[in-house]
């Protein structure tokens, strides 16, 4: 899938969790898929602890556990450590796109939550490539 940064990003899916993969710094994010809750007294990183199942057609995927972050994200919102994600996936009827409702609470930072949608190109013949930050050597 494309998305709006013109980086690919794929999903995996495996026995017990899904993992997306993007282009971008080469970065991963996994989601567990096997029924597991949020670890009590789990440790916060910056992409949070991400669980999901499935609605359907619909992926639903359910993020705590986010490190505090007082400098803003990309999108200019700092992050604290109450926040809470849920996201719904969901391909296009005709398969050329992925729809991602977004809901995001995050009392620390936010006055009310956020909802809002991701349409992403979706492209299954594309290939992921490595984020490569050196440049190749010249030929001789």
């Amino acid at each position: 899938m494309l998305d709006t940064t013109g980086y690919l990003f794929e999903i995996e899916e495996l026995d017990d969790r899904m993992v997306i993969y993007s282009e971008y710094l080469d970065s991963h994010r996994t989601i567990y898929t096997d029924g597991r809750d949020h670890p009590e007294g789990g440790e916060p990183s910056n992409q949070g602890h991400s669980i999901a199942h499935w609605e359907d057609d619909t992926l639903v995927v359910d993020t705590r556990l986010f490190a505090d972050h007082r400098s803003p994200n990309r999108n200019g919102v700092p992050s604290g450590e109450q926040k809470h994600v849920v996201e719904k996936y969901r391909l296009s009827d005709d398969k050329t796109h992925m729809f991602i409702d977004v809901f995001m609470e995050d009392p620390e930072y936010l006055s009310e939550p956020f909802e809002g949608q991701i349409i992403r190109y979706y492209s299954p013949t594309l290939e992921r490539h490595d984020y490569n930050c050196e440049p190749e050597e010249p030929a001789a």
